[in-house]
């Protein structure tokens, strides 16, 4: 074999063993992308399948929060979708369902803006009077005497919340008795002014007599209190239900504040319906201003 035959065949060995390292890196380089898409076509997460829509249902719903003893109104209630597996028991499905009865229906456990009106919170019945049907399971319906100022100058309303004070003659001082105001009662309901027990407005409306809801044990007190003193109530915030302690005040407790404050006066605010006027008091141990 000639020189240039064995020069040409080596260069064709050479060319040939470059070219198959070259398609080897260029086998394991495909290889390794080939794996590394793969990989990443496992990791992705196949969607859930849709699931189906909850069936719905229709169910009345009052549209503001409605208190104990209110009388319901077509206004105050709507129709809203709810779903059907979550729909409370005894609720209502049509609007004309809830004025069925023979008598207006009535709120007997306050009902929540948005909330679904349920048949175990409204009275329909018409067993009894008005006030009975209103009185909460266990509680007594009292009435006691009141005037303009005794009343907070009519701006209690029926279903509102009050305390009641009581003020009478102490026997600490059996020479000089002494008058002692103390609370008798905390966060009672007021059922009815006078002979109505209807929320009709937030006008004042001064009345004689105010019929309240109380424990049997408190319509006792409330006897025994009418007979002893006279009776005044403080009108509550309707989201204020905690009980107070307090210890009650006598005139010795004024007479006290007088000589801390160094006499003098004070200016107050007394309301009557709807006027006001101010007027100057003047305290123990000091002339009016």
């Amino acid at each position: 074999m000639k020189i240039t035959e064995l020069i040409a065949l080596a260069c064709a060995v050479t060319a040939g063993s470059v070219a198959f390292n070259m398609m080897s890196r260029y086998m394991d380089s495909y290889r390794a992308q080939y794996r590394e898409y793969m990989r990443d076509q496992q990791a992705i997460v196949a969607p859930e399948p849709t699931k189906p829509k909850a069936e719905l249902a229709t169910v009345v719903t009052v549209q503001r929060t409605l208190t104990f003893g209110y009388e319901i109104r077509r206004e105050d209630l709507k129709l809203a979708k709810w779903p059907a597996d979550a729909v409370p028991e005894g609720a209502y499905r049509r609007i004309e369902d809830v004025f069925k009865g023979e008598h207006a229906p009535r709120i007997k456990l306050d009902v929540g803006a948005g909330e679904v009106l349920l048949h175990s919170k409204v009275n329909t019945s018409h067993q009894g009077s008005a006030i009975a049907m209103l009185l909460p399971p266990g509680l007594r319906a009292v009435t006691i005497k009141i005037n303009e100022i005794r009343g907070v100058a009519g701006f209690v309303r029926p279903s509102d919340r009050v305390d009641i004070l009581l003020t009478e003659k102490s026997n600490d001082n059996e020479v000089k008795p002494n008058l002692a105001t103390r609370v008798l009662l905390q966060n009672v309901l007021v059922l009815g002014i006078d002979q109505d027990s209807r929320v009709k407005s937030d006008q004042p409306r001064v009345a004689n007599s105010m019929t309240v809801a109380v424990a049997l044990e408190d319509a006792q007190k409330l006897a025994l209190a009418s007979t002893v003193g006279f009776l005044s109530l403080a009108l509550r915030h309707p989201q204020q239900p905690a009980i107070d302690s307090t210890r009650g005040v006598s005139l010795a407790d004024l007479k006290l504040l007088a000589k801390e404050t160094g006499g003098g006066s004070s200016t107050v605010q007394v309301v009557r319906a709807t006027k006001s006027a101010d007027y100057t008091v003047p305290q123990a141990g000091g002339g009016a201003r």
